[in-house]
């Protein structure tokens, strides 16, 4: 009788254990926590190298992830510089017209070059290492093709991701 006892006790505690545990809460490690754009750096940036692609960025494609007013874009330029853009701005001004700021870091995390409110309008090239906006083909373009408008990796050497929008 007593074994009894004790096998349902022991019963009774397994099944009431078992119906106790805690959900398990899965993390995703792959991509480090997700930061704002003030508090990201250099070293910051590094961490997300494997997904820089020399890959255009779209504003209002149909099949693609656009970019919006917020995103954050991190970039690697044709000399190897590693930066942050944020999209301030895009207004209608014959064409879209995008208003950045952004910061280009030297390998040592010190800032190379920065611009603040800086204007791009439709079909003019950007050299990221520098910050001059000319009409000559340089690292990055602001373009439009068949309506869709898109940051263009003119220089296969310019790598990007589309950290946050």
């Amino acid at each position: 009788m007593k074994a009894k006892f004790y096998l349902l006790i022991i019963s009774t505690v397994v099944i009431l254990g078992n119906s106790c545990k805690k959900e398990e809460i899965k993390v995703d490690l792959s991509k480090p926590q997700s930061i704002g754009y003030s508090q990201i750096d250099r070293d910051y940036i590094l961490q997300f190298s494997s997904y820089l692609k020399p890959q255009p960025l779209f504003q209002n494609s149909p099949t693609e992830t656009n970019f919006e007013i917020g995103s954050t874009i991190f970039l690697k330029t044709d000399l190897g510089n590693y930066g942050k853009m944020k999209i301030k701005d895009i207004y209608n001004s014959n064409g879209l017209t995008l208003v950045i700021n952004f910061i280009v870091y030297n390998t040592d995390g010190s800032v190379l070059m920065e611009k603040v409110d800086f204007v791009v309008t439709i079909n003019k090239y950007i050299d990221l290492d520098t910050g001059i906006l000319s009409n000559q083909s340089a690292e990055f373009s602001w373009a439009s093709s068949g309506g869709i408008y898109r940051l263009y990796v003119v220089d296969n050497n310019v790598l990007t991701y589309l950290y946050a929008q």
